[in-house]
Order: structure tokens, then sequence, then C-alpha cells
């Protein structure tokens, strides 16, 4: 039976590496947030994903994503030497091949009820090689919807958000150039959370993935995940709280 199977999601990226000597073909241990068997063995429960940087863009050693990619089941058709150092074939549950990926920002501004995105995307009628992004400038309208409190997106945090095509911002030569966006609506989502191992957890029920083994050189924790902080009244008009984020972040 043929078919396909896409997962879209935000992702921690980390051990960025080349595909042997395929220079632009880059691949990354992906931390995906789902439920494991608790009585599975305690494997780091990662991805293995390649990347085709067509555009050179520069991976830090950890980072969040949102990415899209065609998957499958890991399986030992795969060879170790794409693996990062220490790894096991059992540490990876899905290998796959990003088809769009989006950098979420580092910071915030305070003074500035907003956020930008800009996605890169494939359009075949560019043409390969071609950057294809789509700008786009959201923000909280000043309402009374939103007088009392305006919804906030900060980093470490992860959302949704959805609204309403507000205008078409254009260069000097008539060209557009971004997107305005007005939110309607910004949910957040379940963060990553790995419970204690202890007795009656493990016949309690499903628990979130495993975290990874002492013995394992992964970068990334789930126990290092920020605390989201309180929601903070605002009475004044404007954009007063910070919002700078990704999609789906989101």
């Amino acid at each position: 039976m043929s078919g396909s199977a896409v997962i879209s999601a935000v992702a921690v990226l980390e051990n960025p590496r080349i595909d042997g000597n395929k220079g632009k073909n880059v691949l990354f241990d992906a931390h995906l947030y789902f439920y494991e068997d608790p009585n599975s063995p305690n494997h780091a429960a990662l991805v293995l994903l390649c990347y085709f940087n067509n555009n050179d863009f520069e991976f830090g050693e950890v980072g969040h994503y949102f990415v899209q990619a065609n998957i499958s089941l890991m399986d030992e058709k795969i060879s170790s030497d794409k693996l990062s150092d220490g790894m096991d074939l059992s540490d990876y549950v899905l290998v796959g091949d990003i088809v769009q990926i989006i950098p979420l920002p580092d910071d915030t501004s305070p003074d500035n009820h907003s956020f930008e995105l800009s996605p890169e995307v494939y359009i075949a009628l560019k043409g390969k090689g071609s950057k294809a992004t789509l700008p786009v400038y959201c923000f909280v309208p000043d309402t009374k919807r939103w007088e009392a409190h305006k919804p906030v997106a900060k980093v470490g945090n992860y959302i949704g958000v959805s609204g309403f095509l507000h205008s078409v911002i254009r260069n000097n030569d008539g060209m557009a150039s971004r997107f305005q966006v007005e939110i309607e609506h910004l949910t957040y989502l379940p963060r990553p959370y790995v419970p204690l191992s202890t007795a009656s957890s493990r016949n309690s029920g499903p628990t979130a993935g495993s975290s990874t083994p002492p013995s394992k050189r992964l970068l990334f924790s789930y126990s290092d995940s920020p605390t989201p902080s309180k929601k903070q009244k605002s009475s004044e008009g404007g954009f007063d709280s910070p919002s700078q984020s990704s999609t789906s972040l989101h």
C-alpha cells in the first residue's frame, strides 16, 4: 500500500552534522514530545532527521525549530555512521526528511506586542536554488477584547496562532515585501514533561517520553525547559507586552 506520513511540530534539534560526502545534507537528532510505553527500555526516543541545506543556513549545537518532515519507522537498514557518537539505532524511533524548517526566536521585545515570521518554503515556480519566504508581521489589535489582557507569547513556550490577513506592505518598487496579520487566537500548547520513574508510575499507564540515559551524549534535556511566567494584566492600550515567536508557534 502506498501513502505518506508527515509530521509538523515544534522540535529541539541538536548535533547538526554533514551526511558523509553530501555537503548540503545536514543530519539532526530531533527531540519531539510524545508518549511512550512505560514498560519499554529506557532509550532517548529521538528522531533522525535530514535537511537539504540549499541556502547554507548555519545551525547551532542546539536550537528550537518548527519542522515539517516526511517520516517512517527507524529500522536496521540505516547506517550507523549517520548517528551521533555514542548513540545506537534503538535510541531513534523515527527517521525522516525535513521539507520545511522555521527557526524560533531567541529573544523578545517588551515594548512591542507583536512578532514577525519568515518561513522558508519550496515553490516549484521559483526553481531550484531560489529562496522562497513569506514574511509576516503578526500583531494584537487595540480593541476592547484585548484591553484587559493581551495574549503574551514568550520565548520557551509552545503556542499556536491564527488570525486575519490585514494588509500588504510594499517596497518602493511596488513589489510586496511582507503581510500584516491580525491575531485572532493565540493558544498555549502542552510543554514537554518527563516524570520521575517510580514503581507506581510504571503501573499507572502511559508516561511522557523517557529521559536520556547518562551514557548518552545529548545536550538537550526536557528538565531544562523554562517554566511559563504568570499572566500579567494590563489596562493600557497599545502594544505593551512581549510577543515574538513563530507560527505553530508558532
